[in-house]
C-alpha cells in the first residue's frame, strides 16, 4: 500500500506580486482587508497587509507574521531588525488607538475595539513597513531617563532604519512608516 501526503495549504497564499486593486474600504474602517493606505506602487515586488485588533497581543502576531514573510521573501537577514521595528511601531499604534479595559467583556469589545494595520512592501532595494492607526496625533520621540520603562521605541526605529516618518491618508488616521535596506 502506498501512502500519499497531501500538501498543506499555505496560509499566506502563493508567493505572487500584490494585486493591483486594493480592497474596498468599509465605512468606519478605512483599511478593511488592510490594502495599503498608500496604495500599490510600481516598485512593489511583493506586498502583505494585515488588519489586527488594537490589543497588546497583536504585537507578537505582527512580529511573527513579519519574520515568517521575510523568510518566504528570502530576506531572513533583516528579519530581526524588521521584527523590532514592527514591534515598536505597532506598540505605538495600539497605544494611540486607545486603551481597552483590563477585564473586557466580549460585548464591550465587539463593536468598539479599534483596528490597526501592518503593511510590508518588498521594494527593489528596501523593505517599507507601514503601520496605520485611527488617530491623527503624530508619534513624538521623547527623552527617556535611565529609570523609564518605555520611551525608547522611536530611538530604536531611528537607529535601525534608513528613514521613518508619518503621513496622513485622506481616509483618516495616520501611517507611520519606516524603511530598511535589503542589501
Amino acid at each position: 500500500m502506498q501512502s500519499h501526503e497531501l500538501p498543506l495549504p499555505d496560509p499566506y497564499g502563493p508567493l505572487t506580486p500584490h494585486p493591483s486593486i486594493p480592497a474596498t474600504p468599509r465605512a468606519g474602517h478605512p483599511h478593511r482587508g488592510c490594502a495599503s493606505p498608500s496604495g500599490p506602487t510600481s516598485q512593489d515586488r511583493f506586498r502583505s497587509c494585515i488588519a489586527l485588533p488594537a490589543m497588546p497581543t497583536s504585537v507578537a502576531t505582527a512580529r511573527m507574521h513579519t519574520r515568517h514573510l521575510l523568510r518566504r521573501w528570502h530576506l531572513a537577514t533583516i528579519a530581526d531588525d524588521a521584527g523590532l521595528v514592527v514591534t515598536e511601531l505597532l506598540t505605538n499604534a495600539i497605544k494611540a488607538a486607545g486603551p481597552i479595559p483590563p477585564q473586557p467583556r466580549y460585548r464591550d469589545l465587539y463593536d468598539h475595539l479599534a483596528v490597526v494595520c501592518l503593511c510590508l512592501h518588498n521594494l527593489t532595494d528596501e523593505l517599507l513597513i507601514e503601520v496605520w492607526d485611527p488617530k491623527n496625533n503624530p508619534p513624538i520621540p521623547r527623552d527617556a531617563t535611565p529609570t523609564d520603562e518605555g520611551g525608547r521605541g522611536l530611538l530604536l526605529v531611528d537607529a535601525l532604519t534608513l528613514a521613518w516618518g508619518t503621513h496622513w491618508p485622506h481616509q483618516g488616521g495616520k501611517i507611520v512608516w519606516a524603511t530598511l535596506t535589503l542589501n
